[in-house]
């Protein structure tokens, strides 16, 4: 019986731990940033509060009352925030931060309260958190030489440095076939040179033959 305790114990322990761990995105700057929280199952959401853990007043996103409490929000997130869904059927709350850019960089806590009937008919309330580790990356540039008008037809990116067939003279490829050829016909050459030396000539007897 003890070392069943002991053991439930030790799962709830690293079920909470798990819980706390931060869900992490990578967005792009300028990009929408979708953020999707824990939440009890078929039940009404009644309260959803974002935070950020570097962010003075720490409030991005409050709902209750059935609207967003604008008045809690920090002014950095005003009109950027957008609650999907108000009634849970998947343990799923989403939520939306338009344009995001590097200053929204930052640890977020989504807590979302939920209304559940429970089987007495009567309804309870059910707390759930999700952590989110959002990290938001520089805009992503055109690469040099891409823009319009940069770039002849038929061009490359090593300057126009090609043969008039379209290859690069530069290619690493290209300079070790010539190298190869070079030392090739160097060698059938001296071969050639060799033949000629060793090889005896006439003597000017056979040539000019004396009458006996």
């Amino acid at each position: 019986m003890k070392s069943f305790i002991c053991l439930w114990f030790v799962l709830n322990l690293i079920n909470l731990a798990h819980s706390k761990d931060p869900v992490k995105i990578t967005v792009k700057s300028g990009q929408d940033a979708n953020l999707t929280c824990r939440a009890a199952g078929n039940g009404k959401v009644s309260v959803v509060r974002l935070t950020r853990d570097n962010l003075k007043p720490n409030c991005v996103l409050l709902y209750r009352n059935d609207q967003i409490d604008e008045e809690q929000q920090n002014t950095q997130y005003l009109g950027r925030t957008k609650l999907h869904n108000f009634i849970s059927t998947d343990g799923k709350v989403n939520l939306t931060l338009n344009s995001v850019t590097e200053e929204d960089n930052g640890v977020y806590e989504c807590r979302v309260r939920t209304e559940i009937k429970s089987n007495t008919r009567r309804k309870r309330a059910a707390l759930e958190s999700t952590f989110i580790n959002l990290r938001v990356g520089a805009a992503q540039s055109d690469p040099p030489g891409n823009q319009d008008g940069n770039r002849e037809e038929g061009g490359n990116q090593d300057g126009g440095n090609t043969d008039g067939l379209g290859v690069s003279r530069s290619h690493p490829a290209l300079v070790a076939v010539f190298a190869v050829v070079s030392v090739v016909v160097s060698m059938v050459i001296a071969v050639i040179r060799r033949k000629r030396i060793k090889t005896p000539s006439p003597p000017d007897d056979a040539a000019n033959p004396q009458l006996i």
